[in-house]
């Protein structure tokens, strides 16, 4: 019977997505191996934690000195790698499978995998929700508690699996209708939400950092709305009123809902109660409540085509033409008139003969 260990991670963990790798800086320098091995092996080392990293399954490498050498960024040199492999390999054991696993990194490549798994059956649960079909995470959930039992076995006071034997403990992804607004984490909403279900830095959320094992993700908060829906108003008319607002890049902020709700209050009467005050300011693309009997100050700006009497330039006075204006009207009407061409004499007639 073979003494070897089972494999520390399972064969399909893949953690090539995640770009960056969690480093305990404490835990690495009270290690042996920071300790007592010199710098060519210390190196050669840390080069093999981040193959194995990108390794599948993840945290594990190929038990023959060329791959090792490569592995170790000696490229070709199998020479120096053999004089450094002794050091180097400080950390990693052999497994059932004929691999080699380091058991650090391998304790957190599976607080990775334990999360990527988690938000696969997030995101299946609600993109079943949001095309109303079906999906069964049964597979997934025994991959889950397959990484969990390796997890335990290597690291029992790890947090992520902590999380993950609560999470087994309050729900039963299978179970969970499409449409339904829980998703496999045990939390109410209209959809999967990434920040809640793995921990900032893992590339399933698309921030590429990869720093997992020992961050424990808080849960967003949502924002308080501070300009919320009055009551009285319906959904369309704060809709309209809001559109408003942002074409006229008012900001909705609370001192701004607080003027709203005092202006709501001076202008309302018995034939204009709040919601009316506020259904006709939507529809007059009002961003504010303004006396709905004065309506032509709060509209659009009227121009008419031609200028007033006593303003040729419109709203923009001179000074040099008021001035020929009160000159004018000073010295009074002119005496000119058109003269009439009826009191002079008679034109002689043409084609009447010689003169």
């Amino acid at each position: 019977m073979s003494n070897l260990r089972m494999p520390l991670t399972p064969p399909d963990c893949d953690l090539r997505d995640f770009q960056r790798m969690m480093i305990d800086i404490s835990r690495l320098r009270q290690s042996s191996f920071d300790a007592v091995i010199d710098d060519s092996a210390w190196r050669a080392g840390v080069n093999l934690w981040f193959s194995a990293w990108h390794a599948i399954p993840a945290g594990s490498l190929e038990n023959e000195d060329g791959a090792l050498a490569k592995a170790a960024g000696l490229g070709r040199d199998v020479k120096t790698w053999r004089k450094v492999k002794k050091d180097a390999l400080r950390g990693f054991v052999e497994c059932e499978d004929g691999r080699l696993y380091h058991e650090t990194v391998c304790e957190f490549a599976l607080e990775a995998w334990i999360e990527k798994l988690v938000q696969r059956i997030s995101s299946g649960a609600g993109n079943a929700k949001r095309w109303k079909s079906t999906f069964d995470a049964t597979p997934i959930e025994a991959m889950l508690s397959d990484a969990a039992d390796r997890l335990a076995a290597i690291a029992p006071d790890s947090k992520s699996l902590a999380k993950a034997r609560r999470r087994e403990s309050r729900t039963d992804a299978a179970s969970i209708p499409p449409g339904r607004a829980d998703d496999p984490t045990g939390t109410t909403t209209a959809s999967h939400r990434d920040h809640e279900t793995i921990p900032p830095g893992s590339l399933e959320t698309g921030t590429g950092t990869g720093i997992i094992g020992v961050i424990t993700p808080i849960p967003a908060q949502r924002a308080q709305d501070v300009f919320p829906k009055p009551d009285f108003a319906t959904d369309q008319v704060w809709r309209d009123f809001l559109a408003n607002r942002k074409r006229k890049k008012l900001a909705n902020t609370a001192t701004a809902h607080t003027k709203l709700l005092r202006d709501l209050d001076r202008l309302s009467s018995p034939e204009w109660p709040p919601s009316r005050l506020l259904e006709h300011a939507a529809a007059k693309g009002w961003g504010g409540i303004y006396d709905p009997n004065g309506d032509d100050q709060h509209g659009a700006r009227q121009f008419t085509s031609q200028p007033s009497a006593g303003d040729l330039r419109g709203h923009r006075p001179d000074p040099a033409l008021d001035l020929v204006r009160r000159a004018r009207a000073a010295e009074g009407p002119p005496d000119y008139s058109p003269p009439d061409w009826r009191d002079g004499p008679a034109l002689p007639s043409f084609g009447s003969g010689r003169p």
